[in-house]
């Protein structure tokens, strides 16, 4: 049963986890486009982003609020 609980908790904590780093990165990729007048292409290669990422990323870009 224990084992159970902690690996929900820790499925948790990485969803929670992995939902800050995605917040962060499109925070950055909208103000690098925003300060710098790049596309979000040029913010992920400035920013490293992976190829296998970009896809995730460019539907996030634009939809932040705040």
């Amino acid at each position: 049963m224990e084992d159970v609980l902690m690996e929900i908790v820790k499925n948790r904590v990485n969803e929670k986890v992995n939902t800050a780093v995605n917040e962060t990165t499109v925070k950055h990729i909208n103000d690098i486009m925003a300060k710098l007048k790049y596309i979000a292409e040029q913010a992920m290669d400035l920013l490293s982003i992976p190829q296998s990422q970009r896809s995730t990323y460019t539907g996030l870009v634009g939809k932040r609020t705040g």
